[in-house]
């Protein structure tokens, strides 16, 4: 029987308004990389380039990658300290990407779009991270 509640816990994250903008920022995120031709690079060769540019792009989607399990772990746990520490990851690569995308777009013309709709998408992702961190908070 407990198999059966967290698959059901399971899909009700999935359903999750900021579950699903954190894959819209994950996939945006694989955008900007695409547009920038980064695409043939490995994940590994994006981390150990000398390129700075391309190191953030590898930072970029790594951590855009991490806010979708986060929220899925935060939802699935009764531990109030693992909540509060999922929360506050969260938030931190929230503002880590937001700064990520500020560089970028100081580096370059043709990532301008991506960089631009993937920070109001950030800023949607904040607002509802805001509302969800509130109301998991409250359940305990």
């Amino acid at each position: 029987m407990k198999g059966f509640g967290s698959q059901i816990r399971s899909k009700s994250v999935k359903r999750l308004a900021v579950y699903q903008k954190a894959l819209e920022i994950f996939r945006l995120s694989r955008s900007i990389t695409a547009s920038a031709n980064l695409s043939g690079l490995d994940i590994m060769d994006q981390y150990r380039h000398e390129n700075a540019d391309v190191r953030l792009s590898d930072h970029l989607i790594m951590t855009s990658l991490g806010l979708a399990p986060k929220i899925a772990m935060a939802e699935s746990t009764k531990d109030p300290n693992v909540k509060f520490h999922s929360i506050e990851a969260i938030r931190q690569s929230t503002d880590y990407l937001m700064n990520c995308c500020e560089r970028l777009e100081q580096q370059g013309v043709t990532r301008k779009e991506f960089t631009r709709l993937l920070k109001k998408e950030l800023n949607k992702f904040g607002k509802l991270q805001q509302k969800w961190a509130i109301r998991i908070s409250a359940v305990n």
